[in-house]
């Protein structure tokens, strides 16, 4: 359980949940606005940008941003807000989720 540190991050601004995930997509544990529901999923993705970004470096951080879309006339985005992120970063035995809302 050492290995995750994201629930000290609870306490920093923007930070609205946090979660630790095992190696098999199991919550271990979760605060705030982290939905342990979507452990396995975002583990997964991890995994998946871990692959993909394979590196003799530290696994890399994946975000995860989503928001409002705002229509303008005739049905035509013109303004996209990203105003909530989700960070995944895997580690060897745990995976740690961080929640964030950008517009605090």
């Amino acid at each position: 359980m050492n290995e995750c540190n994201g629930l000290t991050r609870m306490n920093q601004p923007q930070v609205t949940g946090a979660m630790c995930v095992d190696s098999k997509g199991l919550c271990l544990i979760s605060k705030g606005t982290a939905d342990p529901a979507a452990s396995g999923y975002l583990s997964e993705i991890s995994r998946c940008a871990n692959h993909v970004a394979s590196t003799n470096e530290d696994s890399p951080v994946t975000a995860i941003e989503f928001g409002k879309t705002c229509v303008g006339h005739f049905g035509i985005c013109t303004m996209r807000l990203i105003d909530e992120q989700i960070l995944i970063k895997r580690g060897d035995n745990v995976t740690t989720v961080i929640y964030k809302d950008k517009t605090k």
